[in-house]
């Protein structure tokens, strides 16, 4: 067997601390890929925990509301104000537990979005989009108007600092079942669900009617003497919202209205005679009320 020479054991052992380089330099590579991706995955992760963090959808107040002669509800609008510094992508919304399927979406520059749930994707679905003169800019998937781009958005995004003026309505028998069963003197939650997985909701509560009855001495002219009546008081009926009050103070008696009503009226001389079911219904500047029934005495 012919032995290696001295020159052939040396170009061995270059050649195996070359592969040994090479072999070193991949995993070392390899490593550092993984490392790096490693690091953009939880650089992703905290933005995305950032994100969620930050975002934050003010539901501000009741614009408007009104019920049915019956007392459930016709319509609401209430608006909704994005405190993120980046866009807020909805994906859902609910009133009182019921998920909206039909509602309009006013911009600031009073442009009407309307949406629609997809009721085989679960997605809401951009119907049409008009500008303040009635022009169609977007209408479903087959027409676009480029030069109103910004308003293209699918789904539902709020722009960062933008306040949105949200209605919802019977105008389609879709949504009939979902706010009809909702009454003038019922609280009222609406929640808004993001992509960011993050839930906000705003309560709308109606005001509570409280009536108390005193006695004042007031004087009357006829017999030139004071005299005890019933005073039906009102004033201590409240309501917990900043930006509600009340603005209506109706009194019955027995089923009949009172001819006169307000936060504190005179009782009906009637009312000495024997027991009386006494009733007050305060409304709100909303049109959200309550009602409250007393025996007296």
């Amino acid at each position: 067997m012919r032995k290696c020479t001295y020159e052939e054991q040396a170009v061995s052992i270059i050649i195996g601390a070359l592969m040994l380089t090479v072999i070193v330099v991949s995993a070392a590579t390899a490593f550092a890929v993984f490392t790096s991706q490693k690091q953009k995955e939880l650089q992703e992760a905290q933005y995305a925990s950032l994100q969620r963090d930050l975002e934050q959808l003010a539901i501000t107040r009741i614009s408007t509301i009104h019920y049915n002669s019956s007392n459930h509800l016709e319509n609401i609008s209430c608006s909704i104000v994005s405190l993120h510094a980046d866009d807020s992508r909805i994906i859902s919304m609910s009133l009182n537990g019921n998920y909206l399927r039909y509602f309009h979406l006013t911009r600031q520059d009073y442009t009407l979005e309307e949406w629609k749930i997809n009721s085989t994707t679960g997605e809401y679905v951009l119907q049409s989009v008009t500008d303040s003169q009635g022009a169609v800019i977007y209408n479903g998937s087959t027409s676009f108007n480029t030069s109103n781009e910004k308003y293209s958005y699918y789904p539902l995004t709020v722009l960062s600092r933008e306040r949105v003026l949200l209605t919802i309505d019977n105008a389609s028998s879709t949504s009939v079942f979902l706010i009809r069963h909702i009454l003038s003197n019922d609280a009222i939650t609406l929640s808004v669900y993001t992509s960011l997985t993050n839930e906000f909701s705003k309560t709308f509560y109606p005001p509570t009617a409280i009536i108390r009855l005193i006695t004042e001495s007031q004087w009357n002219s006829t017999s030139n003497d004071y005299e005890s009546v019933i005073i039906l008081d009102g004033s201590l009926s409240d309501h917990p919202s900043l930006d509600a009050y009340i603005v209506s103070w109706i009194w019955t008696v027995d089923g009949n209205p009172l001819s006169t009503s307000g936060r504190k009226i005179r009782a009906p001389d009637s009312l000495l005679i024997g027991n009386h079911n006494i009733t007050l219904s305060v409304t709100d500047n909303f049109g959200m009320n309550s009602t409250s029934t007393i025996t007296y005495p």
